[in-house]
């Protein structure tokens, strides 16, 4: 770039979006001449008043720009200007391509560029017009919607997030580099949102950096007061305990290993305890942690006294008097107003009484130490939860016992730590986030997370002040330690052109530094071994655990060799071998070592006392063992340092969990380790294996046995390294808002060593063929993240295909499917309609898939529209096997599409397959005698910038005829509350809804949720375009509501009310938003839960209306 361009933008102090901007108007920088800077800024300044061409010659060159996708969010103001087609062109990209880490986050720069964040999630709804009255929102966002303050939250976040890196002691230093960061925060902010914008945010945006810079002075005067020379009292540390003392009462410390958890736990009891006790009120702490924790950090003793007491003196405060609960008498002690802080194991936790020997079997629901703590509950001010994340399994007795903790809780002081708080899927958040807070997410206690359901809470929670993180990158930083852990040297290398490197490349998925595999040959006679088990056709349940140790013993030799190796060029490392396994490995290794000359190995697994470990660990920590071979035993709150010495960690069984590796490499990449970590993946491979594998198959598939279709020609090592590999992707996937297809598609990945998670075992005798059930479910499993995007990308989406296999099977109509009932439905109330004197000769099916209500009802024809080609042309190939008659299709997409012969088709009685979008229906106004769409409206986008469901709506009235009625079915997930909302948007689209229902499928034996249908009448012809964008609400969100079987169906709302019985004369549906509930028999017959029928219900309301 000229010289004297720089100049000119150093001078004016512009950043370099500057030159993004010159570049989207069709500059070249290196080209640019201050001229066309002069131009450029004058377009900056004015781009309010820029003509209709000039608007659209901007926008063409966005457009046309390949950068358009990473600036998007920076230049939302400009197209947000430039009428629909900008508008439109922002909104369809905003999620789906600019992404947005909506974390707060960035640990590169020392200032965050806030707007990146707050752009990609819509800023409309804090906007101010010129006037300084609210405008409606150009980009609407359901995020913005969820929680208005996220802004606020963001910024504070900034802050935080910078000043938890701070490495000065000098508190002057603090204080001035907390003003440089309000003044960058500010600047970045308010200048990249462009120069006619800034004013509409300066006040609030000026506030809100006001309030966080004076509470981070707080924290400044804070850390001076506690700060001892006993103690090296971290900035981050202070920054936690200041919030969870003085700002919350409830906070997730989801920190790396060894950032200094436990002292953040301690150092806020302690001074919680002094605060409450001067003031006489209850002050007591509990602090639940694993045994090993408990013994080895919590509960650990050193010259008699508690280790932990260390952290409290350093404040200053006196030592606390601890009960560690060993036994069921120490509960006993809980009561003594000497005890200052109660520990428990949650192993207690998970004990139900018919454990002990002697109690009685009927008392197995209550758990004798949980009774004991929440009898003297009211003594207590806080709850600590260390390695929060075992707590994931909600149907665990320790997750079900500890639910009477937490809903004890909801006014103490609660504090969740861990640092792997997804350890695995994205489901196991559940129960964090109800822990966190218990009256939000009190739907969590016994229902797993769904990211597709609920795609805003975990985004908010990890946004806010409430949640605090440190990475790898940060403990580097802070603690000063040496590089982070990698591979060793030339592994990486080696492994690129392995085919599993490939495969993962080609899917777009990074692999991290320290987690490329050593891929080593496996001996001929291990591989003949597992090829005679892998191609036994045996049940998996026997061949896994097989060939898991075949592997590992295959392993052996080459980790000796591996050993000797790193002895040679390194005699002073430290080594540490991990296995899942004991049996068939452990003594076999340690001989193979020993056979090598190294005698010092020792050993940590389940079978070793906790004490023992310890002191192994202490002797590993100190060089007097140089050797370990250890198991997930040592996975946490064990340090295994070695000080200068380099440690390396072989790992010989990979892991599925991500959090087991996170956990394990956790124990040497910590404070005191100078020397390198180096991580050894060992994973076995063999060419010959595969070429057995594929000619095996391939005689399989020749003799007319299907093979999957996700088949690869490995080993189960292999196929474990891809799956957790895809996790880690997925995690770091999960904190954006966009590319949510690919999230939900990576969490469905499963979690251990089980034939659903290994892709290379071969079809088993204790597999199943799908049924017509199964493939309709894997149907709309697959397009859940397509849900509310544009019904063009739902109907292009390679995932559609599934829904199109599901809806092909022609058992669907022949079996007890949610198809099949609905369309029963349906049909029982077109003809109670026309039972009430109505003539219905004209229907229309909206979203029919494969044409299934036109199938369903035999006699009547019926139009059947989708966006779909695939569905409707297979609908007409059924419809001929069916009827006889294939019906016809039209193409309204297509040139040669004749509206005419379409509506004659229509008024001679043919089943029409019509291929349109139904936010534009190709037929006349007032054509249709009834209209229903099933399942169908959520494949539509509502908000972001789009309005299909609305417009949906709005066609549905014009081709509807006066007086005429239709009904929606939506999913039984769909909430009630947006359910209630959705009825009342139809009445301001010129609808009356006369009734919404709750329908039950059932079966010989279960009865399950179905649907919910509404039922309305058209009442007025409405022309006048779409109202507000909020009116329509999220049609699907997670279900708040289930069904369970028995005579008298009973509704149960969680979260709300408890469950009731299921024999209650009073359904709690009643009491809700939809009055009663209908069931539909396997036989086809509809069986009423209420009094009256659902033909008396439909005449009942049409001969009120007449």
């Amino acid at each position: 770039m000229k010289p004297e361009v720089m100049n000119w933008i150093l001078e004016r102090d512009y950043s370099i979006d500057f030159i993004n901007f010159a570049s989207k108007l069709g500059y070249v920088p290196n080209d640019l001449r201050v001229e066309d800077l002069e131009t450029i800024e004058e377009l900056m300044q004015d781009f309010f008043e820029l003509s209709d061409l000039d608007k659209t010659n901007l926008v063409k060159a966005l457009k046309d720009s390949k950068l358009v996708k990473r600036v998007i969010e920076k230049y939302s103001p400009f197209l947000q200007q430039f009428g629909e087609e900008g508008n439109k062109f922002l909104a369809e990209r905003l999620l789906d391509e600019a992404g947005g880490d909506i974390l707060g986050v960035t640990k590169v720069r020392p200032s965050i560029s806030t707007i990146e964040t707050v752009l990609n999630l819509g800023y409309c709804d804090i906007e101010f017009g010129p006037s300084g009255e609210k405008e409606e929102p150009l980009i609407p966002s359901e995020l913005l919607r969820y929680n208005p303050k996220i802004l606020e939250n963001i910024i504070e976040k900034d802050f935080i997030n910078y000043f938890q890196g701070e490495t000065s002691y000098d508190i002057e230093e603090v204080r001035e580099n907390l003003k440089l960061t309000n003044e960058l925060v500010r600047r970045n902010f308010l200048s990249q949102i462009g120069f006619k914008d800034a004013h509409k945010f300066n006040s609030k945006i000026e506030k809100s950096l006001e309030e966080t810079l004076s509470r981070m002075n707080d924290v400044v005067d804070f850390y001076e007061k506690y700060k001892s020379e006993d103690m090296n009292w971290m900035w981050h540390q202070a920054i936690r305990t200041f919030y969870l003392t003085n700002q919350i009462k409830r906070g997730a410390v989801t920190d790396v290993t060894a950032a200094g958890k436990t002292f953040t736990l301690m150092s806020t009891f302690a001074l919680l305890n002094e605060k409450y006790s001067k003031q006489g009120k209850p002050s007591k702490g509990l602090i639940i942690a694993p045994n090993q924790a408990i013994h080895s950090v919590w509960g650990y003793k050193k010259d008699g006294e508690f280790d932990v007491n260390k952290y409290v003196k350093s404040l200053g405060l006196d030592p606390l008097n601890i009960l560690v609960i060993n036994n069921r008498k120490d509960c006993e002690k809980i009561s003594d107003p000497n005890v200052d802080l109660v520990m428990i194991n949650y192993a207690k936790l998970s004990l139900q009484d018919y454990d002990y020997s002697g109690e009685d079997f009927e008392e197995r629901d209550s758990n004798y130490y949980i009774r004991n703590l929440l009898e003297h509950f009211d003594n207590f001010s806080f709850v600590g939860v260390d390695e929060a994340h075992k707590l994931k399994n909600i149907r665990s007795n320790s997750s079900v016992n500890f639910k009477s903790l937490v809903d004890r809780s909801r006014d103490k002081h609660f504090i969740l730590s861990t640092a792997t708080v997804i350890p695995n899927r994205l489901k196991d958040i559940g129960f964090f986030l109800y822990m966190l807070n218990p009256e939000k997410y009190s739907l969590y206690s016994d229902q797993t997370f769904e990211l597709q359901y609920d795609i805003y809470s975990l985004f908010n929670e990890k946004n806010s002040t409430k949640w605090f993180d440190l990475s790898q990158e940060d403990l580097q930083q802070i603690f000063k330690l040496g590089p982070l852990p990698s591979v060793a040297d030339g592994v990486k290398e080696k492994s690129l052109d392995s085919k599993l490197v490939k495969e993962l490349e080609e899917a777009n998925i990074e692999i991290p530094d320290d987690q490329y595999p050593f891929i080593y040959d496996m001996a001929e006679d291990f591989v003949k071994r597992y090829y005679e088990e892998w191609s036994d056709l045996g049940t998996c349940l026997n061949k896994v655990p097989k060939l898991n140790r075949i592997l590992l013993e295959s392993s052996i030799k080459p980790i000796a060799d591996l050993v000797e190796e790193i002895k040679s060029k390194d005699s002073n490392a430290q080594i540490t071998i991990f296995s899942h396994l004991k049996n068939g490995f452990v003594d076999e290794m340690i001989d193979e070592i020993k056979s090598r000359g190294y005698s010092d190995v020792g050993v940590i697994n389940g079978d070793t006392s906790v004490e023992k470990r310890a002191e192994l660990a202490t002797k590993y920590q100190n060089n007097e063992i140089q050797n370990l071979i250890g198991s997930t035993a040592i996975s946490e709150s064990f340090s295994l340092t070695s000080g200068k010495a380099n440690n390396y960690c072989i790992v010989a069984q990979p892991p599925f969990v991500p959090g087991d590796y996170v956990q394990m490499i956790g124990r040497f990449y910590r404070n005191t380790q100078e020397g390198l970590v180096k991580v050894y993946h060992m994973i076995p491979h063999s060419d010959k294996l595969s070429e057995m594998q594929e000619k095996f198959v391939k005689e399989m598939s020749e003799g007319g046995v299907n093979v999957r279709k996700t088949w690869k020609p490995r080993n189960i090592y292999e196929d474990a390294f891809l799956k957790r590999i895809q996790r880690i992707h997925l995690q770091k996937r999960a904190g954006k808002i966009a590319n949510m297809d690919e999230v939900i598609r990576l969490s469905e990945i499963g979690d251990s060593y089980s034939e659903e998670n290994l892709p290379s075992l071969i079809p088993s005798k204790d597999l199943e063929k799908k049924t017509a059930i199964d493939e309709l479910r894997g149907g709309y499993k697959a397009v859940r993240c397509v849900q509310g995007k544009p019904i063009d990308e739902v109907v292009e989406s390679i995932r559609f295909g599934k829904l199109i296999e599901g809806y092909s099977n022609r058992e669907l109509l022949s079996t007890n499917t949610v198809v099949r009932n609905t369309g029963l439905m349906i049909e029982e109330i077109i003809s109670s309609i026309e039972n009430s004197g109505y003539k219905i000769n004209s229907i229309l099916d909206i979203g029919s898939g494969t044409s299934i209500l036109a199938r369903i009802c035999k006699d009547r024809p019926v139009v059947s529209l989708d966006a779909s080609e695939y569905m409707l042309l297979k609908g007409q190939e059924l419809m001929k096997q069916e009827k006889g008659n294939p019906g016809k299709y039209y193409d309204a997409l297509s040139s040669d599409f004749s509206l005419d012969n379409l509506v004659h088709d229509i008024e001679e009685g043919e089943n029409i397959h019509l291929r349109a979008r139904a936010q534009k229906m190709p037929l006349p106004d007032e054509s249709i005698d009834f209209v229903s769409s099933s399942y169908a409206l959520m494949y539509n986008q509502q908000g972001f910038g789009r309005r299909d469901v609305e417009r949906i709506i709005l066609e549905t009235n014009r081709v509807l005829k006066m007086n005429s009625y239709g009904v929606f079915v939506l999913p039984n997930k769909s909430k009630s509350e947006n359910l209630e909302k959705f009825s009342e948007m139809l009445s301001n689209y010129g609808f009356n809804v006369l009734d919404v229902k709750n329908v039950n499928s059932s079966s010989s034996d279960n009865t399950t949720g179905l649907c919910y249908y509404l039922f309305f009448q058209k009442v007025e012809n409405y022309d006048k375009g779409l109202g507000k964008w909020d009116d329509c609400p999220p049609l699907i969100l997670y279900k708040d509501r289930k069904v369970v079987g028995g005579d008298k169906s009973v509704m149960i709302s969680l979260g709300k009310k408890e469950k009731q019985k299921q024999n209650n004369e009073e359904s709690l549906i009643d009491e809700e938003f939809c009055a009663r509930t209908y069931e539909i028999k396997a036989n086809g017959r509809i069986r009423y839960t209420s009094d009256e029928t659902l033909r008396d219900n439909i005449q009942n309301l049409i001969g009120g209306k007449q």
